[in-house]
């Protein structure tokens, strides 16, 4: 269920009325790619963020359309 957008917090959505939201993550939570860096793997990604939450900002080492 996508329902996170970065640029419209606390908006309706149009098409079905439910508004847009971002769930709060635990500290302890981590992203996979998070556990990854922390362990020294270099990780990209090419664009896509799909999550139904805030990326964190460390995240990913490269996160762009030229990210390789």
């Amino acid at each position: 269920m996508r329902n996170f957008k970065k640029n419209q917090p606390n908006k309706i959505n149009k098409y079905n009325e439910i508004p847009y939201y971002s769930p709060i993550i635990q500290n302890r939570v981590k992203p996979l790619i998070e556990l990854l860096r922390a362990r020294n793997y270099y990780c990209t990604n090419n664009s896509k963020e799909d999550y139904n939450f805030a990326c964190p900002e460390l995240a990913w080492d490269e996160s762009s359309n030229s990210a390789h």
